[in-house]
């Protein structure tokens, strides 16, 4: 609650829905009363389905548009297909062309007197706006609450430019996916710089007697220790112990306080049910201790055989999507209290976030984010790891001032973080990069990826910078193995552009062109701020014979890099300019219109 001025004002972070009804004067021209009469039964109709999907509730109708306000993206998103499939549902029935464009927007929703209004608003309709009939659009900030759910498909339309905004701003088409449901010897800091996790066994939902249902103890703590073997894999998690876990659940079970009996940010916990047959049905849900809120949950169901797979696709999307609720509430605690009250774990987590949505103003927030956390954890080496790539990719992607400057920057960081901690697998995976990118050595990166990949197996950025420099080093067919290792290991994760864009480049040096191409427009459906990507796309299609695609894929590549030309492309390669693959691409650029 905000007071001044004799005004009291309350502030509510809400995901905003606009629904604009599209041309709907042509639908009034024959028969004026008619037609505000369907329009009126369409618009109730809408109302009811966008309502019942969730936490939502409808606003305001301003003019031709509706106005929804949810307490959750999701359920916002929802809604939207409820919407769009309402307004195709009535025209069957009554015959008319009813198509609605909606804009989806979070941001902080003012109260005064039960009156709601703020900026937020005028940006959903103006994102709406920009929207093709039947379609729906959502800024970036809805994006990120977005990305964890597998059934959503979330594709970068670039920057668009909306009414009474100087800058552009990023917006995504949303779409439901088809088919349904991705240190040395110094001292090391012991400030918290990553999350922590606990995983509680599930309780059993059944009628029968306790004394019937002996094994319901043992399927719960069966799937904690395979929850936990799971989320191990994850860099920027800690875990609670499984014995402990075990014991503050039994302790909450008996009345206590979650907070009194255990010290976690985070908290898994659910139900199973064996409604028939070898087939189980869970129910879990992810709980932020600091104000007890559940930020996601799921149900699904799966075999004993799944459950217990080497790599349990089930457990692989479960892990996915809970690291995505985590990172997305990290980076809404970062942006919206005082920075010195936000714990230095949300800092981490959100600095990786903003880093790899590569808009120029998110990238450059970064490094303040990072400094914190160095003030904060001086001996650590997880700000120094990060810290050298984030110099790293400002060269990357063209960035840098001076790249000089960044490249010394970036060593320096690099050295500091395997002095401090030369046990963490992010820290050779990222010396890996510098080895690569900066010193233009590629043996002693393909050596710091192995090492942090024998450190821990599932890092999927040493997979994924594994994959690079193989494809550098014309190693098309180990390129391709790690990159599709990296891709199966983080199915949502921020990083996942890259992923694919290193996929893209595995195929290409095995002259793959076809497959090259297909995966760098995914790269670019996700992320068109990744400029590799683009390159990537503009070769394949050249050679392929697709000059048109190649050469729009130059000119977005030279709208973002107007200096960018083929003899920087040659520089950047540790290998010889004269090397077959070098040359072919480097003449495949030139075709398409990059300058020389």
């Amino acid at each position: 609650m905000h007071t001044g001025d004799d005004v009291a004002l309350r502030v509510e972070r809400l995901t905003v829905l606009f629904a604009d009804l599209v041309e709907s004067s042509q639908m009034l021209a024959d028969d004026e009363i008619a037609g505000v009469r369907r329009i009126a039964r369409l618009f109730a109709d809408v109302t009811g389905a966008a309502t019942d999907v969730g936490s939502g509730r409808l606003l305001e109708r301003r003019g031709d548009g509706l106005i929804f306000l949810f307490r959750h993206a999701i359920d916002a998103a929802n809604a939207a297909s409820a919407i769009h499939r309402t307004a195709a549902s009535f025209d069957a029935v009554n015959g008319s062309a009813f198509v609605f464009r909606i804009g989806l927007h979070c941001a902080n929703v003012l109260d005064h007197d039960g009156v709601r209004f703020g900026l937020g608003l005028s940006i959903c309709s103006r994102i709406a706006s920009l929207a093709l009939p039947g379609q729906s659009l959502v800024s970036t900030e809805c994006r990120d609450e977005l990305a964890g759910f597998a059934h959503l498909t979330l594709v970068d339309k670039g920057r668009c430019y909306i009414k009474g905004a100087s800058d552009p701003i990023r917006v995504f088409e949303l779409a439901r996916r088809q088919g349904g449901m991705a240190a040395g010897s110094l001292p090391k800091s012991q400030v918290q710089t990553s999350v922590t996790l606990a995983v509680f066994p599930l309780s059993h939902l059944s009628l029968a007697p306790a004394n019937e249902s002996q094994n319901g103890a043992a399927v719960g703590d069966v799937y904690a220790d395979l929850a936990l073997q799971a989320f191990s894999r994850c860099t920027g998690i800690e875990l609670i112990s499984r014995l402990s876990s075990a014991a503050a659940a039994r302790a909450v079970r008996s009345g206590a306080q979650l907070t009194t009996v255990i010290s976690a940010d985070y908290v898994l916990s659910g139900t199973w049910q064996q409604p028939a047959g070898d087939e189980y049905r869970f129910a879990v849900e992810l709980m932020s201790t600091v104000d007890g809120r559940v930020v996601w949950h799921d149900s699904a169901r799966a075999t004993a055989v799944e459950l217990l797979a080497p790599e349990s696709q089930y457990f692989l999307r479960i892990v996915s999507e809970a690291t995505h609720r985590i990172a997305g509430r990290e980076l809404e605690t970062s942006r919206t209290a005082p920075l010195p009250t936000v714990p230095t774990h949300s800092l981490v987590l959100s600095s990786i976030s903003l880093m790899h949505r590569l808009g120029r103003d998110d990238f450059d927030s970064v490094l303040s984010l990072i400094e914190r956390v160095a003030e904060r954890a001086p001996r650590h080496a997880v700000p120094h790891a990060w810290r050298a790539r984030w110099h790293t990719f400002r060269v990357v992607q063209g960035w840098a001032h001076h790249d000089q400057r960044d490249h010394e920057q970036a060593k320096r960081e690099s050295e500091m973080a395997l002095a401090l901690d030369d046990e963490l697998s992010l820290v050779h995976a990222v010396a890996g990069s510098v080895a690569m990118s900066v010193k233009r050595d590629l043996p002693a990166a393909l050596r710091h990826y192995e090492r942090a990949l024998s450190i821990n197996p599932s890092d999927s950025l040493a997979w994924a910078l594994k994959a690079a420099a193989h494809a550098l080093d014309d190693d098309g067919a180990a390129a391709l193995a790690a990159a599709d290792r990296a891709l199966t290991l983080s199915p949502h994760d921020p990083m996942r552009f890259l992923h694919e864009s290193l996929a893209a480049s595995a195929c290409l040096t095995m002259h793959d062109f076809a497959g090259a191409r297909n995966r760098a427009e995914a790269s670019i459906r996700s992320n068109r701020a990744h400029y590799s990507s683009l390159r990537v796309a503009a070769i394949a299609c050249e050679l392929l014979g697709d000059h048109g695609a190649a050469a729009r894929y130059i000119d977005e590549l030279r709208r973002e890099q107007p200096q960018y030309t083929v003899g920087a492309f040659l520089r950047a390669s540790p290998k010889p300019a004269a090397s077959d693959n070098r040359k072919l691409f480097a003449d495949a650029l030139l075709a398409a219109g990059l300058p020389a």
